[in-house]
């Protein structure tokens, strides 16, 4: 579930194989958005009010890419396995996508192919996040972890990893990409 740019809509995605487009004000259905011939696990919104761009994230292993001012689907992603989280770079020419294959993949818009493949979670991405500044991707999953990379790091492939960001368990600190426990308690203005 997401905000637009401008606040006025919310955007959810359902498991009744939906994305549905809800007035903020008066939580109305606006538009239902079909297509998708499974759950929807993801939905997110570009930056850009005027681009109007919603992209979401299913188990039928696509990602479409919607034109929120009709109701079509503008572009489509097909991957081998589901897709559980999803969200567009700055410029929404982009878009970072994971799901139950454990990695991040990012799709050029304009060429309408994969870019790149970046490995480092152990399981189930669930969940995607921009940083304000566009410049960091924050993954979190059901490995326990939470990673980031720097939208140019990613661009480059340097060493193909994110970043760990420590998961807090009982008493000790575990990190995803070194199973040892240890101290990695890092933000992202030390890296």
């Amino acid at each position: 579930m997401q905000f637009s740019a401008q606040g006025d809509l919310i955007f959810s995605a359902s498991t009744d194989k939906n994305v549905i487009i809800w007035d903020a004000g008066t939580c109305v259905r606006v538009k239902k958005l079909t297509g998708h011939q499974g759950i929807v696990n993801s939905c997110s919104t570009s930056r850009d009010a005027n681009k109007a761009l919603l992209c979401s994230a299913s188990d039928d292993k696509t990602v479409r890419i919607w034109d929120t001012r009709k109701r079509g689907v503008v572009s489509t992603f097909k991957d081998d396995y589901q897709l559980t989280a999803v969200t567009f770079n700055d410029a929404a020419d982009q878009v970072i996508v994971g799901g139950i294959e454990n990695v991040l993949k990012v799709y050029d818009m304009r060429k309408n192919k994969l870019l790149y493949t970046m490995a480092g979670h152990f399981d189930t991405i669930t969940g995607l996040a921009l940083s304000p500044d566009g410049n960091l991707v924050l993954s979190n999953s059901m490995d326990n972890s939470c990673k980031w990379s720097t939208i140019e790091e990613m661009s480059k492939l340097v060493n193909s990893m994110f970043v760990c960001f420590s998961m807090h368990l009982g008493h000790k600190t575990v990190c995803a990409d070194k199973p040892e426990p240890q101290n990695t308690d890092r933000s992202p203005a030390q890296l």
